[in-house]
């Protein structure tokens, strides 16, 4: 106490951590902790080892000790401080005993942030040039076999994994097609991997499409749709006029006789009975027709065709309702002015058109 009474009314014997800090009164207080901070203990242990150098500088050389020669017995100052065992090296750096201790983040940590969990935990220390481990270090895979310096180059249709220090192949849906990659790469729409450790996507072929980033295999067009290209990443639906079934890579046109309105049609549908049409490919029931001999008739209130009068002739699409039309010159194309007609040697009357009469001197 004596000490640091007579320090403590130097101020200019304290170093910068301290001076002006502490007013002097404060060391004329045995009982005083104003001047007791939290670096106090090395300032003390500081001033002891300054002391015990003059000590013995004095004894060795005298009162007429240099600078230089007091540098050295400092290095040479060997004692049990507050803060533990106070020696220098060579370089006049304190020798301590520095614990080593490891932070360890959770596993398949993938980005750090403030208040992430963590621990820490002494695995060594060194002292005097000696390293000690009293614990085995955790590494970033979780081992405590050390891992490779480098990363490793696994082949192409694998990716190393860091924290395992492993290569991997591909899973299903994904690719690499480079050495040392480190993930594989999803294959895009309209391409497949269907098993892993592949480097390249397959296409998907015409009639199949897959529609999703990733995807281990291709799905049949449904039925009414077609897809006539390869790797493509949906179907479009067939036309008017034309149908498909599942997997179709083009749509088929209907056949004479049936009709398929709208798009993205399953079937065609066959008209009526008797019925027919033009040509292929129909998209309506309007173009359903009646076939050659025959007519189409509204008597009585049903839509049928019926066989053409003996006498006349009735060509594809005569239709007994065109006969206004034709009677009152109203006809506005050959399609509209379709009628049963009566064959040479035949007439009939415009109040009966459908009633055939034979022309005198007609040969039967």
């Amino acid at each position: 106490w004596d000490l640091m009474h007579r320090v403590g009314q130097q101020q200019d014997v304290l170093g910068p951590e301290l001076a002006g800090r502490v007013p002097p009164s404060s060391f004329s207080n045995r009982l005083s902790t104003a001047w007791f901070l939290e670096i106090s203990e090395y300032m003390v242990d500081a001033l002891f080892a300054v002391l015990f150098a003059i000590e013995a500088a004095e004894g060795d050389i005298g009162p007429s000790y240099t600078r230089s020669e007091l540098l050295e017995y400092i290095r040479r100052t060997d004692f049990n401080g507050i803060t533990g065992r106070v020696k220098f090296d060579a370089n006049g750096d304190r020798i301590v005993r520095m614990d080593i201790q490891q932070y360890n983040l959770p596993p398949g940590l993938k980005q750090v942030y403030v208040g992430m969990p963590r621990s820490l935990r002494t695995v060594g220390s060194f002292l005097e040039g000696s390293l000690t481990f009293t614990e085995p270090f955790i590494f970033y895979n979780g081992s405590t076999t050390v891992p490779p310096n480098r990363d490793l180059e696994c082949g192409t249709g694998a990716f190393y994994e860091r924290s395992s220090g492993l290569c991997y192949p591909c899973a299903p849906g994904t690719v690499s097609g480079v050495v040392g990659a480190a993930s594989c790469s999803l294959c895009s729409p309209g391409e497949y991997a269907s098993v892993g450790g592949l480097s390249t996507c397959a296409a998907c072929t015409e009639g199949s499409f897959s529609a999703s980033p990733g995807s281990t295999s291709c799905e049949a067009c449904p039925p009414g749709k077609f897809v006539g290209e390869i790797q493509q990443s949906e179907c479009r639906p067939c036309a008017e006029g034309s149908f498909s079934e599942e997997g179709a890579a083009a749509c088929e046109v209907c056949e004479r006789g049936s009709f398929a309105d709208g798009r993205g049609n399953v079937n065609c549908t066959s008209c009526p009975e008797g019925f027919t049409t033009r040509d292929r490919g129909a998209v309506a029931e309007a173009e359903c027709l009646c076939s050659d001999g025959f007519f189409r008739s509204a008597a009585g209130g049903a839509d049928r065709c019926l066989e053409c009068p003996e006498g006349m002739h009735c060509q594809l699409g005569s239709d007994e309702r065109n006969l206004d039309s034709v009677l009152s010159g109203a006809c506005l194309g050959a399609e509209d002015c379709l009628v049963p007609l009566a064959k040479e040697g035949f007439m009939t009357r415009t109040a009966e058109p459908l009633r055939v009469f034979r022309c005198l001197g007609a040969q039967e």
